[in-house]
């Protein structure tokens, strides 16, 4: 007979207690047959068995879907040739992943020289701080106009999607604790440092009346100080802001002067009583002379299962641009962008070795040869560049890895955080992170994206990839943009 899960079949049995009854039978699957539940129904009551189906074997092979996006030779970031340009570049990213889920270009990183290795002589992701787009959101208080002592405002260092500060409302700010909501003499506020780049305005609602307008014109309004509602003020980007300090993350030296700045007045003695300094630290993202700075000792502590790291760093030398002319440029990589680039979809397969690790790897990674724009040099298509997102469950202390190789650039996030960096036209070099390390939550679901770009005339393109999860084949396919000019 057929037996269908969830529902209640009658079934006659001639032998045993039960004997010439009509019983019911409910059959319940677990998940991915993992389980069966028997579930006996009759006049002499109900018993309940469960048994544990054997669990399916693992797969010999899975495949992963993801996007193929060629580009002319004549693209400022492709068909790389200058030597000063080549060779691996970490930290050119931001740590994590920007809008839309794609990877963000921070400028100049940092030329590896000797490579970073775990315990087990595995090289992983160098150590830095490479910093966010826009460089570092900082803000300083002052209470007195010559004096150097700063309530330096911590929280904001790491807000890096937030362009706007509202001294009204946000105790980190210390308006009521410098001022105080009693102050008894009429404050004057203003704006030093105007912002000329035409895109910050200010909200200020001195409890009567609401002020508007653009930074760059200024503000020079009169308040008292329990009546003040709201005074915002809002910055095009940070890539604009005023006072850029040429400080790093480990050298905090702003310019306060060049500052935009905020400053609050007493009317009655003329004595600055509050000031708000506003600037963006570089973070070696914008500037050739500041590079990212670098953490100079190994990481310490243990991983999540009790493993010391005990890791070995490498070394940087000077500063590069990874051969990628500008933000604007990068961010064309891995977005359709008519004109500019096609793409279509391209999957790849790994097949599982005896040891229970998928693996991929090739040296003529040319995905679309005689297709998009056509071949180059050496008969093959190699401008191009490869991406694609999976998703995976994980198995806390089960020594869960990947491991990358790549020819040219190859980035890696997890849950949107860098942990493999191969930036720059490189040579083959390859990346391993122990899952374990990562923080990762036992038994949930995890994202990883890829971002692999193929840059140069050569005959050869290595792309390789090793892990021991097994991810969903195929996941859903991203729109392409076969047709182009």
């Amino acid at each position: 007979m057929s037996i269908k899960t969830g529902h209640i079949h009658n079934l006659f049995l001639p032998h045993g207690p039960t004997s010439g009854k009509r019983v019911a039978l409910i059959l319940a699957c677990g998940t991915a047959m993992s389980s069966v539940t028997w579930v006996f129904t009759g006049s002499f009551g109900t018993a309940t068995r469960a048994y544990a189906a054997e669990a399916p074997p693992p797969r010999s092979e899975f495949s992963i879907r993801g996007m193929v996006r060629d580009f002319q030779s004549s693209h400022p970031d492709f068909g790389v040739t200058d030597p000063s340009q080549m060779g691996q570049t970490a930290m050119m990213l931001s740590g994590s992943l920007g809008p839309n889920d794609k990877p963000q270009y921070l400028g100049y990183g940092r030329e590896v020289t000797d490579q970073w290795f775990d315990r087990d002589g595995k090289q992983i992701k160098p150590y830095g701080d490479p910093g966010l787009v826009g460089g570092h959101f900082d803000v300083d208080v002052y209470d007195e106009l010559s004096s150097s002592e700063t309530y330096h405002e911590h929280e904001f260092d790491d807000k890096f999607d937030v362009d706007y500060v509202d001294i009204a409302n946000d105790s980190n700010l210390l308006f009521d604790d410098i001022i105080g909501r009693d102050y008894p003499n009429p404050i004057r506020v203003t704006f030093s440092n105007l912002e000329s780049s035409g895109g910050g305005t200010y909200v200020f609602h001195d409890g009567t009346n609401v002020y508007t307008g653009l930074n760059e014109n200024g503000l020079n309004r009169t308040f008292m100080a329990a009546d003040l509602v709201e005074l915002e003020v809002k910055f095009e980007s940070l890539y604009k802001m005023r006072g850029t300090s040429p400080g790093t993350s480990q050298d905090d030296v702003a310019d306060r002067d060049s500052a935009f700045r905020v400053l609050m007045y007493d009317t009655v003695t003329n004595e600055m009583v509050y000031e708000l300094a506003t600037y963006a630290h570089v973070k070696g993202g914008l500037d050739p002379s500041n590079p990212p700075p670098v953490s100079p000792d190994p990481m310490e502590g243990d991983d999540a299962c009790g493993n010391e790291l005990d890791d070995t760093t490498g070394t940087f030398s000077g500063s590069s641009t990874g051969g990628v002319a500008s933000a604007n440029s990068f961010g064309q990589w891995f977005d359709n962008v008519p004109g500019v680039n096609t793409s279509s979809p391209h999957e790849i397969a790994l097949q599982r070795d005896e040891y229970g690790v998928y693996s991929y790897r090739s040296d003529e990674f040319f995905p679309i040869d005689g297709a998009g724009y056509g071949n180059e040099g050496f008969g093959r298509n190699s401008n191009f560049t490869y991406s694609f997102s999976a998703f995976f469950n994980y198995n806390a202390c089960q020594n869960e890895f990947f491991e990358f190789e790549a020819s040219d650039d190859l980035w890696v996030f997890i849950n949107g955080e860098l942990v493999i960096d191969l930036g720059g036209t490189s040579t083959g070099t390859t990346q391993y992170v122990a899952l374990d390390r990562l923080g990762l939550e036992d038994g949930s679901t995890i994202k990883v994206d890829l971002f692999y770009a193929n840059r140069r005339d050569e005959p050869t393109s290595t792309f390789g990839m090793r892990t021991n999860v097994q991810m969903p084949s195929k996941p859903a396919q991203l729109p392409s943009n076969a047709l182009y000019d």
